[in-house]
């Protein structure tokens, strides 16, 4: 194992450290594990110089070459070293087993004071007898904490109403880019309010902040006056519920459906990262597919097989998964 010369200068260590420090969230995004495996003729043969350097990265001044060593990278991934061997059937049979198994556990990570700061992971378990593997560490960066942008205006329903209507044809969709809802725009709002809007842009943004807003609390106009049922109510509505679900929904006639889901993306602007390019929340992709709902379940409607069959021409089996 031969080991490139540590950077010299603090240009070389800052390039360094962005080195390590993309491969780390580069990994951990991805959620990819490396596994290592060594394969030797003549016995085994170890050196665990490279552990000397499974601690995090917290700074450019502590970044060495040997940070980006494949073991190194293997083991903080949540990867295992495994040790040589001549059998490299056997081995690849040891990675599969160890991916057969695996959990997601999320966190909101704390609010980061500066840009790249390392914080360390580790999953302790209560069973004795078990080991979990996971990233060792993570980079933070302050826009995780998703701090509020004070150049967004938030404006109620009505609000956005009267501004479109008073600006009717002449308003920009990067001015709706600058409101945020309060209040939840509901979907039947949205086709009236989009008549006030005739490009397509304006649409669009529109449509976002609706989008938005989904998990708000309607307008006070819209809320529900009527007070809490009684608990003798609320059995006979559980009841009807349960009765409606159970009787009335298998005897609803199959049919198709199209389900069109929307993606959007929004990258924060950060000072003194250079690679991250600002972006405003805008619509990157969509997808739709063919949803048939038989007997009231829905499943994806696809063709799985095909096979000619002579004079009759080709016969195609579909099946909803």
């Amino acid at each position: 194992m031969k080991a490139e010369p540590d950077p010299s200068s603090p240009e070389e260590e800052r390039d360094l450290f962005n080195k390590v420090r993309w491969f780390s969230t580069l990994l951990r995004q991805a959620r990819v594990a490396v596994d290592c495996l060594l394969v030797v003729e003549d016995g085994p043969a170890n050196d665990d110089h490279w552990t000397e350097y499974l601690d995090g990265v917290p700074s450019a001044q502590q970044a060495r070459w040997m940070h980006l060593y494949k073991k190194v990278l293997a083991v903080q991934s949540g990867g295992r070293v495994l040790p040589p061997s001549n059998d490299l059937s056997q081995q690849l049979a040891d990675c599969l087993k160890g991916a057969e198994t695996y959990y997601t556990l999320t966190f909101d990570p704390p609010l980061a004071t500066h840009a790249d700061e390392y914080h360390s992971l580790k999953v302790e378990l209560g069973q004795p007898g078990l080991t979990a593997r996971t990233s060792s560490g993570y980079y933070n960066q302050p826009f995780y904490g998703d701090p509020p942008n004070p150049a967004i205006r938030p404006v109620t329903v009505s609000q956005l109403e009267e501004l479109l209507q008073s600006h009717r044809g002449s308003v920009a969709a990067e001015q709706l880019l600058t409101l945020a809802l309060i209040e939840r725009l509901s979907d039947a709002e949205v086709p009236s309010l989009s008549a006030e809007a005739p490009k397509k842009k304006l649409r669009e943004s529109l449509e976002m902040l609706a989008a938005e807003s989904a998990f708000l609390d309607p307008p006070s106009s819209q809320a529900i006056s009527d007070r809490s049922p009684s608990p003798a109510e609320q059995q006979r509505l559980l009841a009807s519920a349960t009765d409606y679900l159970s009787q009335i929904i298998p005897r609803l006639p199959d049919f198709f459906a199209i389900r069109t889901a929307v993606y959007y993306r929004e990258v924060a602007a950060y000072p003194g990262m250079a690679a991250t390019i600002a972006e405003p929340l805008h619509p990157e992709q969509r997808s739709s597919s063919t949803v048939l709902y038989r007997q009231g379940v829905p499943g994806v409607f696809s063709t799985i097989w095909s096979r000619r069959t002579g004079a009759s021409g080709t016969r195609v089996c579909v099946e909803a998964r």
